[in-house]
C-alpha cells in the first residue's frame, strides 16, 4: 500500500493509512500505549524505516506494508526501548533538578543555554518551557546510558552547567568497561525528541556520531512527578484549605485530582546512530519534507539511515572505548 507526502503530513490520514495496513501492534502494547504506537508508525514511515519512496507520475509516494511495519516492531522498535522509572533511577531526579535550575543560571549568564526557543531562535522561552525543554533534551542521555549497559558499558553523566556559547561539549566524556575508565575523545551527541512523528536524527556540526532517541512523554509529566512524591496531593490540600467552602472550586480540586496520573516508567527508543559528513549537513535556511525551513545549520538524517543492529551499537562503543 502506498500514501502521498501530503497525506502522511497529517496526522488523521496517516493514522487511517496504518490502520488500513492492518498491522499487529500487540508485541508492544504492553509497553507503550495505542496512541504513542501509532506515532512511532508515522514516524517509522517518514523516516523511512518501515518504508521506502516510489514516484508516479509527478507524485511521491511512501509504500509499505502491515508486515513491513510488523517487522519494524519486532526487530527494531522492541528491542530498543529503554524503560526509565522514576521512582527507581537516582538520575532521574538529578536530571529534575537540573531542568529546574537551567532557567535561573540561564537569566545570569551561567548556562551556554539560550532563553530563546530551540526551534525559533527569535522567540522567547518561559521558564516552564525551559525546563521542559531541558529534561526532554538530557532524558535521552540517561537512556543511553541504561542502553549501553546491556553491552557491559557505562558513563558517567556530565552534570555541569556550562558558560561556553561557541561549541558543543559531547554528551559522554568517558566510558566505563569492567575495571577499566577511558576518555572518549571524540564528541558524542545524544539528542533525544518527544516529537514521535520525526522522520529525521540531527546533530551539531563536528560531532561524531549523532545518537538519536525518541521519548514517549506524557504532555502533564511535571503534575505527574509531584503526584509520585505526594507533593501534588500537599498542594492541592493547601489550595482546599483556601477555596474548599466554595462547591465550584472543591468540584475543579477534585476533578484536577483525578485527571493527574502518577507518572509510570518512561518509555525511550533508542532509533539508531549516524556518522555526519558532507551529504547529511543541512545548510540554514534549506528546506525538509515534514519539517519546512531549517533554522540553523546542522546534521541531519533520514531515521531509516541510522545505524541500529547490535553489532552496529558494538562496532561504536568498541571504538569510542578504544579511541
Amino acid at each position: 500500500m502506498n500514501i502521498a507526502r501530503t497525506c502522511l503530513a497529517n496526522k488523521k490520514k496517516a493514522v487511517e493509512f496504518i490502520i488500513d495496513c492492518s498491522p499487529d501492534i500487540g508485541l508492544v502494547e504492553d509497553r507503550l500505549d495505542r496512541e504513542s504506537i501509532l506515532r512511532l508508525i508515522i514516524g517509522a514511515i517518514r523516516g523511512l524505516e518501515c518504508a521506502q519512496t516510489i514516484t508516479r507520475g509527478n507524485a511521491l509516494l511512501y509504500e509499505t506494508s502491515g508486515e513491513e511495519i510488523e517487522k519494524w516492531l519486532a526487530e527494531r522498535l522492541s528491542p530498543n526501548i529503554i524503560e526509565i522509572d522514576p521512582g527507581q533511577d537516582e538520575d532521574f531526579y538529578k536530571l529534575l533538578l537540573f531542568s529546574m535550575l537551567i532557567p535561573y543560571k540561564m537569566r545570569v549568564g551561567a548556562s551556554r543555554a539560550t532563553i530563546t526557543e530551540f526551534t525559533d531562535r527569535s522567540k522567547s522561552r518561559g521558564n516552564l518551557q525551559i525546563i521542559s525543554d531541558h529534561f526532554i533534551g538530557k532524558i535521552g542521555e540517561i537512556a543511553f546510558r541504561k542502553f549501553i549497559r546491556g553491552f557491559g558499558y557505562d558513563t558517567d553523566l556530565d552534570w555541569n552547567i556550562g558558560t561556553e556559547m561557541d561549541k558543543f561539549k559531547s554528551d559522554i566524556i568517558s566510558l566505563k568497561r569492567g575495571d577499566r575508565t577511558r576518555r572518549v575523545n571524540r564528541i558524542v551527541s545524544i539528542k533525544s525528541s518527544k516529537s514521535l512523528e520525526s522522520a529525521y536524527a540531527e546533530c551539531p556540526r563536528n560531532c561524531h556520531p549523532g545518537v538519536f532517541v525518541k521519548t514517549i512523554l506524557p504532555e502533564d509529566f511535571f503534575l505527574g512527578i509531584l503526584k509520585n512524591i505526594s507533593s501534588l496531593a500537599k498542594l492541592l490540600n493547601h489550595i482546599k484549605d483556601f477555596v474548599g467552602e466554595d462547591d465550584y472550586f472543591s468540584e475543579l480540586l477534585t476533578e484536577l485530582e483525578g485527571e493527574v496520573a502518577p507518572l509510570p516508567s518512561i518509555p525511550n527508543y533508542v532509533v539508531g546512530y549516524f556518522i555526519p559528513g558532507p551529504l547529511s549537513f543541512r545548510e540554514k535556511g534549506s528546506n525538509l519534507p515534514f519539517i519546512g525551513e531549517i533554522r540553523e545549520g546542522k546534521h541531519m538524517e533520514y531515521c531509516g539511515n541510522l545505524k541500529f543492529s547490535r553489532e552496529d551499537w558494538q562496532k561504536l562503543l568498541f571504538g569510542l572505548f578504544k579511541g
